[in-house]
């Protein structure tokens, strides 16, 4: 039997948290032109963010060999 050999991995993602905006609303308003569409709470959708990035997250393996 030949030598054994083991990895151990350790992986962070996003590793400072950054929740960076991935994708904002574009809605204007509607085609007769009365204004921009409002939220429940008053504020334009416009420029709203959608989607963010990911929080961080570990990820652990161990790999052998033998």
């Amino acid at each position: 039997m030949g030598p054994t050999k083991f990895d151990v991995t350790a992986e962070c993602f996003n590793a400072f948290n950054d929740r960076t905006v991935d994708s904002v609303d574009t809605t204007l308003g509607n085609e007769t032109g009365d204004g921009a569409y409002l939220g429940d709470d008053g504020y334009p959708l416009f420029g709203r963010p959608l989607t963010r990035q990911d929080p961080r997250y570990f990820q652990f393996g161990l790999r052998g060999e033998f």
